[in-house]
């Protein structure tokens, strides 16, 4: 009746609420069953002030995209990213998504890593995954080892290095390693690598931290001698290490290694004479 226009339309209602007012619908009863018929004519009028809403916030999106402004990201592993660094101001969600995410946790250092998988797979995914070997996370891994034969060529006095194998170590205080000394976990053919290394362009990377365009694939790197280690071990009867070799301390072992590096690289400049 006229009763609810003049309600309307005189702004009875505080402004905040008056404003949020998008139609008025005529009911022929009072009570609960004009209530449940105000919910059954308003269907329509809900649905097509949705589609509006719902248009403008995609249009919104694609602006932002579009903009390169960085305020705008999809695909599930951006947005999922993004409520994670509590970045997020409106996520939209379509209505036919499909995905679970499940989580792996190490028992021994409570490691996370989660994977998202459609929910059709869940529960075999769910099975593989206790089917597994136990993983080692690669951050544990922190000693390499590198052997290489050296040669000198007395025709051109050069001395070349050939690296023959790369091995990995887990330290002896690792959450994976009971046995508590420093455990060889693999060990690999140098020429092995460097073929892997350069089938893998993007991936297998040594950044140049003071220059950028200097970057270089892993397995140029490596032949070009970038890395720094100590030397742990030369060619002996008994195949131990530097250390090994002084039983009185550590440290006499590691200056014999030092004055061993030294040495050879005095041997090293001294080449010409030959």
């Amino acid at each position: 009746g006229p009763t609810k226009e003049e309600f309307v339309n005189k702004e009875y209602l505080e402004y905040r609420l008056q404003n949020n007012i998008i139609a008025t619908i005529d009911a022929s009863y009072s009570g609960a069953e004009g209530i449940r018929e105000a919910f059954a004519k308003c269907s329509d009028i809900l649905s097509n002030f949705r589609m509006v809403e719902e248009k403008k916030i995609i249009e919104k999106l694609f602006q932002e995209i579009n903009s390169n402004t960085g305020l705008g990201s999809y695909g599930l592993k951006e947005v999922i990213e993004m409520l994670k660094k509590n970045i997020a101001g409106t996520v939209i969600i379509s209505d036919d998504i499909n995905m679970s995410r499940i989580e792996k946790t190490c028992k021994r250092c409570s490691n996370i890593e989660e994977e998202l998988i459609e929910q059709g797979k869940r529960i075999a995914r769910k099975t593989e995954m206790k089917n597994e070997p136990e993983l080692i996370p690669k951050r544990e891994f922190s000693i390499f080892e590198i052997k290489e034969d050296l040669y000198f060529d007395r025709v051109h006095s050069r001395i070349y290095f050939d690296i023959q194998a790369v091995s990995f170590y887990l330290p002896g205080d690792s959450f994976y390693n009971l046995a508590g000394f420093e455990k060889q976990v693999a060990s690999f053919r140098f020429i092995d690598l460097y073929n892997l290394f350069k089938s893998m362009p993007k991936d297998a990377i040594w950044y140049n931290e003071n220059n950028v365009a200097q970057h270089k694939n892993l397995g140029d790197a490596f032949l070009l001698r970038l890395f720094k280690g100590v030397i742990v071990k030369l060619a002996n009867a008994d195949d131990v290490r530097i250390t090994e070799l002084f039983d009185d301390s550590r440290k006499s072992g590691i200056m014999a290694s030092i004055k061993i590096e030294q040495e050879l690289m005095d041997w090293e400049s001294n080449l010409w004479e030959y």
